[in-house]
């Protein structure tokens, strides 16, 4: 399934639950947050396709990255429009242009360049309509010039999740948290994808995502997290539970 772990135990092990809490970091702007909501993703992997020439003649051939920076233009429009597309919890979705790989050598005419495009999945959408979406953007860009050419791989979907707000798991955790820290936790979206989308998508577990950690910190240089954070999530997670079994 090239997902290991939760999906995994879900899914072939049957194992079942009736809530959920992924500990992925849900602090922001200094405070922490409950998410309700988790967006998906689609990586899609665009191959771009020239024509090798001697750089001395670049007439003779068809730059890969210089057609390639049409479809990232293009693309940077598309994710400017997606800020007209809201959730309560989440915002806008996104579309980010991730990495470019292009050329073998320097005189020589680049045949070839790869762009990777991350688009995230707000639960107000769907992974195939987000998909058309782009197929859309590229199809425009062909038709305006028939020299460009080029392939398009999805090399990984994950769908996007969300539960009602007044489902008694948000509820506790919310009343718990506020008897630990003295201030209402706010709700709020993960911006990224995690486990929760396998408990509430694949399992039908309703499930929340609260953790220690900055966002602010996800994939930064010398990602850290606070002591004292891991003991807040801690008092929180064993309250919870005492209310649930006991």
């Amino acid at each position: 399934k090239a997902e290991p772990g939760t999906k995994y135990l879900v899914v072939d092990k049957g194992i079942k639950g009736d809530w959920g809490i992924v500990v992925e970091p849900t602090v922001y702007k200094g405070k922490f947050r409950i998410a309700v909501a988790e967006r998906g993703l689609a990586w899609l992997h665009i191959t771009v396709k020239g024509k090798p020439a001697h750089a001395s003649r670049p007439q003779l051939g068809v730059n890969a990255i210089i057609k390639a920076n049409k479809i990232i233009t293009e693309l940077e429009k598309y994710g400017k429009k997606l800020a007209k597309k809201t959730h309560p919890f989440l915002g806008n979705p996104t579309c980010t242009v991730t990495m470019v790989e292009g050329g073998f050598k320097e005189n020589v005419v680049p045949d070839r360049c790869k762009i990777t495009v991350d688009r995230r999945i707000n639960p107000n959408e769907t992974v195939e309509g987000a998909k058309k979406e782009l197929e859309n953007v590229l199809k425009k860009l062909r038709k305006k010039d028939p020299k460009l050419k080029f392939s398009v791989e999805v090399s990984r979907v994950f769908e996007p999740a969300e539960i009602p707000a007044d489902l008694p798991i948000v509820k506790t955790v919310r009343k718990n948290f506020k008897m630990v820290c003295g201030y209402d936790s706010k709700l709020w979206g993960a911006p990224y994808a995690c486990d929760a989308r396998n408990l509430i998508n694949d399992a039908g577990i309703p499930a929340i995502v609260f953790g220690p950690g900055d966002l602010a910190q996800c994939h930064s240089v010398d990602e850290y997290v606070k002591i004292s954070d891991v003991i807040t999530v801690t008092k929180v997670l064993l309250l919870t539970v005492l209310d649930f079994l006991v």
